[in-house]
């Protein structure tokens, strides 16, 4: 139910894509977001976007890498999203739209998570 959320919200937002669309997903897991930023920008006129996802978990990240480069959707990679080197090779320029599942259930804290 968290993901339909986010994902909800992720494609009703409006982002300004007169710069190009950077998408960035902080723990893509299955990269379902990713996809979602995909969709967002495509719905605003970007043929092209760049959309990046890291994941720290090295099977998680293969598949969903795997899965996204199938589908031409974008890369996800291994990196941890809480250490500034993973961003040193982003390309310049403002970032569109910036995903992260990371939510508690209802009534729940956030605590082991980095984010």
């Amino acid at each position: 139910p968290k993901t339909v959320h986010l994902l909800t919200a992720l494609l009703a937002a409006d982002p300004d894509v007169s710069g190009g669309f950077l998408g960035l997903d902080c723990g893509a897991g299955t990269g379902i977001l990713l996809l979602g930023a995909y969709l967002l920008a495509r719905r605003h006129g970007v043929a092209a976007p760049t959309l990046m996802g890291f994941e720290v978990q090295p099977q998680v990240a293969a598949r969903a890498a795997g899965l996204l480069s199938r589908l031409g959707v974008g890369r996800v990679r291994r990196a941890d999203a809480t250490r500034p080197e993973t961003y040193a090779a982003l390309p310049e320029g403002p970032v569109a739209c910036l995903a992260n599942e990371t939510l508690p259930s209802a009534g729940r804290r956030l605590y082991k998570e980095p984010f």
